[in-house]
């Protein structure tokens, strides 16, 4: 999947750009809990939304371990 954007976004006067990770990054899911919370509370819209594993090679950076 690459980049889905929202086709129809809404005229903002002063937008906040939030940036949501999922994943590993979020494992105590407070990253998910908040922007749920915005999404309920606020009216907000996602603006895209991308699967990181098309733009980032996770494997190129794995520390080794030699025995």
């Amino acid at each position: 999947m690459s980049i889905t954007w929202n086709k129809h976004p809404v005229s903002l006067d002063k937008p906040v750009l939030v940036v949501y990770l999922s994943g590993w990054i979020d494992s105590g899911g407070a990253a998910q809990l908040a922007t749920d919370a915005l999404l309920e509370e606020c009216q907000a819209e996602p603006l895209a939304v991308f699967d990181d594993d098309t733009y980032l090679d996770f494997r190129a950076r794995r520390p080794t371990m030699k025995l």
